[in-house]
């Protein structure tokens, strides 16, 4: 039994597909009674790569019996442009997961951060997106993401208060990804988010990336959607909306730009069309 991997490019959809990296783990007999304590033999082929470099990614791969991220096995062995891309991954790159529960997120989180950008004013105006009623918070040092509160004014004056965990979800996620969006704006961080739709309707998901838009900064927010309300080059360039298809004939999953479609000019209004009709692929094939 075996398993393999490889990554592999085109320049355009229809261009010609080379590999760059493959990887095979063939399990050649178990040892012991755990199911994961396999002997393996590894085979990795990597375009333009030295000897040396291609052993160490073997030995290592099977001392540890995992394969890992390749370009951590190059900065390990002092590759300057892998040792650049990690230190990248570590101080600029944030992953959001769709499945937010706040006490999750304040373990795994660093609460002194979180808690300096929740204490800038520039904060409750990203926060004030998901409810224009909202005029301020009150902040639990604790427990930032259960105990902080919401202060709303209503139209004749008064105010009033709720503690986080008491308010609406929407609200309490929104306020988890505040932080994030924060980040992109103002800190230049890279934030690859999953299933944003979980949380932004379609008008909360225009006013934010109106936001995005509207400041001079260097971050990028990266976001996986479903809803087609997205394919509009109103608020997004060709080069900023990808498509992800599964090739009829392998399986493989295939990543693509609108930009590869050259029929699909900017005062195309209705992009979704092309997309729900199967044109621009991303969709279910029978």
């Amino acid at each position: 039994m075996y398993c393999a991997g490889s990554f592999s490019f085109k320049q355009s959809k229809i261009g010609k597909e080379k590999e760059i990296i493959y990887a095979k783990r063939e399990h050649l007999k178990q040892i012991g009674d755990k199911p994961s304590s396999m002997a393996a033999e590894f085979e990795i082929k990597i375009d333009n790569c030295y000897k040396e470099i291609q052993t160490v990614f073997e030995q290592t791969a099977y001392n540890k019996g995992a394969m890992g991220l390749f370009v951590s096995k190059l900065a390990i062995v002092g590759d300057s442009h892998a040792i650049e891309f990690v230190n990248w991954m570590n101080d600029k790159l944030i992953v959001e997961s769709k499945n937010y529960n706040y006490y999750l997120y304040k373990n795994i989180q660093n609460e002194e951060d979180d808690l300096r950008i929740l204490k800038e004013d520039r904060f409750l105006e990203i926060l004030r997106m998901v409810d224009y009623s909202i005029c301020g918070i009150e902040i639990d040092d604790e427990k930032l993401f259960s105990m902080t509160k919401i202060i709303r004014k209503i139209k004749d004056g008064n105010i009033l208060s709720r503690e986080l965990r008491r308010d609406s979800g929407g609200v309490g996620e929104f306020f988890a990804w505040s932080v994030q969006i924060f980040r992109v704006v103002y800190e230049n961080k890279v934030v690859f988010a999953d299933e944003v739709d979980r949380v932004l309707n379609p008008i909360l998901a225009e006013r934010m990336i109106a936001f995005i838009n509207g400041k001079d900064h260097k971050g990028q927010f990266v976001f996986s959607s479903h809803t087609v309300l997205h394919l509009d080059l109103k608020n997004y360039m060709k080069e900023q909306i990808y498509f992800v298809t599964k090739n009829r004939d392998t399986l493989d999953s295939e990543l693509y730009s609108l930009a590869d479609f050259p029929e699909i000019k900017y005062d195309t209004t209705k992009i979704y069309e092309f997309y729900m009709k199967g044109i621009l692929g991303g969709t279910a094939f029978e």
